[in-house]
């Protein structure tokens, strides 16, 4: 999916129905269709996605990111994200690239990574003239690669390898 990006959304969806062809069970595949879904705003249909998500591989930490995502778009930055939190933490995430960039230190908890997550969303979806000052927060999967080079040595690091134990 990450390669067709650029070759539009006709093109994103008919990979995405060929990988649920192959592994209609994954979470990782059904989060990548939901992405699909929200970058075009059609929410109902990505919420239905992210619930498969979720229940198929609840390990995969980049579907309570996107659920996150997606509950902001619909109800803005004050919302009551507690039920999702609870969820998050019976789950207990531990892997996928958004995930692993909010985590900040090995022993995070759950909740503690989905509250980074949060931090940065609403950064990215209700940008104040203050952060825009501050440069562009990357919580987008695509422009976490796309924007390598904007990157501290230490981000870049993370977002390649997925975790901050690795050292040069």
């Amino acid at each position: 999916y990450q390669r067709r990006v650029r070759e539009g959304e006709q093109e994103q969806l008919r990979v995405f129905k060929e990988a649920l062809r192959e592994v209609p069970k994954s979470g990782e595949v059904w989060c990548e269709g939901a992405r699909i879904y929200l970058k075009s705003h059609k929410l109902e249909k990505a919420r239905q996605f992210l619930d498969f998500a979720i229940q198929f591989t609840p390990q995969y930490g980049d579907s309570f990111v996107e659920y996150l995502r997606l509950e902001l778009m619909e109800r803005g930055p004050n919302i009551d994200t507690s039920r999702l939190e609870q969820l998050c933490v019976n789950a207990d995430p531990n892997y996928g690239t958004l995930w692993l960039h909010c985590k900040k230190h090995p022993l995070d908890s759950s909740r503690q990574v989905l509250r980074v997550a949060r931090e940065l969303l609403c950064q990215e979806l209700f940008p104040t003239p203050e952060l825009a000052r501050k440069g562009p927060s990357i919580l987008s999967l695509n422009d976490l690669y796309t924007h390598l080079d904007q990157l501290t040595p230490a981000e870049r690091r993370k977002a390649i390898f997925g975790s901050d134990q690795l050292k040069p």
